[in-house]
């Protein structure tokens, strides 16, 4: 509820809403966005793939994601994405520019071409934000490999302006980006 800014009375409501199972909450609410937002942070936790993240700008919420686009196939399609996040509700740790977080993203099709070999977008959240659970934070951070760290530090180099929100393709090479995960 704070990832989005629900208060009141209306928090009360989803809070107690959102006790109920998964499958009951689809079936039934799934035209609420709320609800539907919900479900959606769940299974990208659940279900989403974990990327290297460092913060740029603490006081902004910025943050840039390392992660390759490739859906299948070969190619590796390596991108870095700054974007924003409410950092003020990691309450788990102290948060400073250049701190590494976990992040779990979700891949976004070419709803042009379905069988595109690389997604055209994700979407990195912050684990820190979503859990107060240090331990289970800092077992996502563990599982990162020093190789995705290297390739977010090399992509980081390669731009112009790391505070202007966006998703930029760099340079890296083949090899070090397949074995970034």
């Amino acid at each position: 509820m704070d990832y989005i800014g629900v208060k009141g009375v209306v928090r009360l409501k989803y809070v107690l809403l959102l006790r109920l199972p998964a499958n009951f909450l689809f079936k039934y609410f799934q035209s609420d966005d709320i609800v539907f937002d919900f479900i959606h942070k769940v299974e990208q936790f659940r279900h989403g793939c974990l990327n290297p993240t460092i913060v740029i700008n603490k006081e902004k919420g910025l943050i840039a994601t390392f992660t390759s686009l490739t859906s299948y196939g070969e190619d590796t399609v390596p991108v870095i994405k700054i974007s924003k996040e409410p950092l003020h509700l990691i309450t788990n740790i102290q948060i400073s520019n250049g701190q590494k977080l976990p992040t779990v993203a979700l891949y976004k099709r070419d709803p042009e071409d379905e069988y595109a070999p690389a997604w055209v977008d994700f979407f990195p959240k912050i684990a820190n934000c979503f859990s107060d659970d240090l331990n289970v934070c800092n077992l996502l951070l563990s599982r990162m490999s020093e190789k995705g760290w290297l390739c977010l530090a090399q992509g980081l180099q390669q731009l112009d302006d790391t505070e202007k929100p966006g998703l930029y393709y760099v340079d890296l090479d083949e090899e070090l980006v397949r074995n970034a995960y």
